[in-house]
């Protein structure tokens, strides 16, 4: 493959992952596609090293989608925590 192809591969995966991640309402979501395009692309190379690219990008892309889901999640969970002695002070239905 020739330099300018891997360049141009690569903006493209940056720019899915962009417009993935800015579309996303939840950390969750948002760690699942970072996650995911990240472990393809280090699954890929280490595929690539032992003989099977494709194989690598997969199983790379389900481990760092869970991983980062999970990540995302308990991001989405503190964030819920900090926001929760904010939202008793300004309701005025708790007072």
């Amino acid at each position: 493959m020739s330099r300018s192809a891997s360049f141009f591969r690569a903006v493209a995966i940056v720019a899915v992952l962009f417009v993935g991640t800015y579309s996303c309402a939840t950390k969750t979501q948002t760690g699942a596609i970072v996650g995911a395009g990240a472990g393809a692309i280090v699954g890929g190379a280490v595929g690539t090293a032992a003989g099977n690219t494709a194989v690598g990008a997969i199983i790379g892309a389900a481990v760092g989608g869970a991983a980062g889901a999970v990540i995302g999640h308990y991001m989405d969970e503190q964030a819920g925590e900090m926001e929760e002695p904010h939202r008793a002070c300004t309701d005025p239905q708790q007072v």
